[in-house]
């Protein structure tokens, strides 16, 4: 059984690393994270009031995560899962959405995303035949984009 822990005001970056904690049921509230590749299995609690510049997602799970007043600026999401994550009060900016090496795309299944913002960033769509689409069940409120690519329509 995995155990709850909160991690605060914390700086990850380069010479410091990534966290150990990811995964589990670990908040992370003020924290800052810059210029890591981040590659964990899964970012399974919550992300609060923090900041995330220059983080490269490899195939990362964000699986039921709670990601509430976070900006994430020049991030790129490599093959990345969002099943069941709300996003709340987000701001992204410049970030990228690809496909991993094995031309796997994002996938965003049965998210909340309510008063985000989307800036100048590109969603790639999905290529490869039978793969699911880039979002399902998905619902949006109140956000807002500018000079985004890839998510025209969505709302």
């Amino acid at each position: 059984m995995e155990t709850e822990a909160l991690i605060e005001g914390e700086e990850f970056d380069r010479k410091r690393g990534a966290p150990s904690e990811w995964s589990g049921d670990t908040i992370f509230r003020y924290c800052t994270f810059q210029d890591l590749e981040a590659d964990p299995p899964s970012v399974d609690g919550a992300i609060l009031c923090s900041a995330l510049a220059r983080v490269d997602h490899y195939q990362v799970l964000f699986n039921g995560t709670l990601v509430v007043n976070t900006t994430f600026t020049d991030c790129v999401f490599r093959g990345a899962s969002f099943r069941g994550t709300r996003f709340i009060g987000c701001t992204f900016e410049r970030c990228r959405f690809i496909h991993d090496n094995q031309c796997s795309a994002c996938t965003f299944d049965d998210c909340l995303i309510v008063e985000c913002r989307f800036r100048d960033c590109y969603f790639e769509p999905v290529t490869r035949a039978g793969q699911e689409p880039l979002f399902s069940k998905t619902r949006f409120y109140g956000c807002r984009e500018t000079g985004t690519a890839g998510v025209e329509r969505l709302w």
